[in-house]
């Protein structure tokens, strides 16, 4: 939605794989043809080569995080098959968020690093990398056409989730579907309880997202719960079922919780 008119220029790479062997970092690249103008806030500072980074809400954003991307971005230009393949003058970084960093910016500013604040949501920092950098505030973007970024990001509210759904009805090519569908799976994975809640609560969300991902939802809660029980075994010292009554379990789910507890214990989890 958010580049929709952009779709043929924009190239979507999701966990860049920055070693031909793991680890894997969680992050994008976006690949923008190089003329292609992009004329929305977000997309403004784009250019040919552009690292996005989307941080948890419950993660905090310091220094220290900004430079773990700026080191993605750094590892994404030095990993080209010939030297120079990314050149710096064609990189971008992008950081998301859903709150404003009030705490980071006031130790920037202190730190004498500009910030400025072009358009709604959108923050340009200056003097932290020579790259471009901003970071991006979702709950604070204003266009109507960000709506897709906020899906992506953890903490999406149950009245965006309905907005979505209702843009998606009115989508008849089959690429937009599947675009927005692709968006729709990355906002389930990092909300499945949102999902979960507002499946039971909403008649919209449930006939369109449990259709498409009710297998993975249900799959996401289980594992949830079944983490849930051992640690509360392991911390209080309970059994299983002391632990599920901790856990307000419902008796007819009970025994599938415990053979999916015993089936670790036989593979030495």
């Amino acid at each position: 939605m958010s580049f929709r008119k952009y779709r043929e220029a924009l190239h979507i790479e999701r966990e860049y794989p920055l070693t031909k062997e793991p680890p894997r970092m969680d992050f994008l690249v976006i690949k923008k043809e190089k003329d292609t103008v992009i004329d929305n806030a977000v997309g403004k500072i784009f250019r040919k080569h552009n690292v996005v980074e989307n941080k948890n809400p419950n993660d905090s954003l310091n220094s220290d995080v900004v430079w773990k991307v700026i080191g993605y971005a750094g590892l994404y230009k030095g990993l080209g098959e010939h030297v120079n393949e990314v050149p710096a003058e064609e990189l971008t970084i992008s950081i998301f968020r859903n709150r404003y960093p009030r705490e980071l910016f006031k130790e920037w500013k202190r730190e004498g690093i500009e910030i400025s604040h072009p358009y709604g949501g959108v923050y340009y920092v200056e003097g932290v990398v020579s790259l471009p950098l901003q970071i991006i505030v979702a709950n604070e973007l204003e266009e109507e056409e960000f709506l897709s970024l906020k899906m992506l990001m953890p903490g999406v509210k149950e009245k965006e989730i309905r907005k979505f759904l209702a843009y998606m009805r009115t989508l008849g090519k089959p690429g937009d579907r599947r675009d927005a569908e692709a968006v729709l799976r990355v906002s389930v994975s990092a909300n499945v309880e949102m999902y979960e809640r507002a499946g039971r609560e909403d008649e919209m969300v449930n006939q369109v997202v449990w259709r498409l991902f009710g297998d993975e939802i249900e799959k996401a809660i289980t594992d949830e719960k079944v983490s849930d029980i051992k640690r509360i075994m392991k911390k209080l010292k309970m059994t299983e079922q002391e632990a599920m009554n901790c856990l307000d379990i419902p008796q007819d789910k009970r025994a599938k919780y415990a053979e999916m507890l015993a089936e670790e214990r036989g593979n030495g989890k």
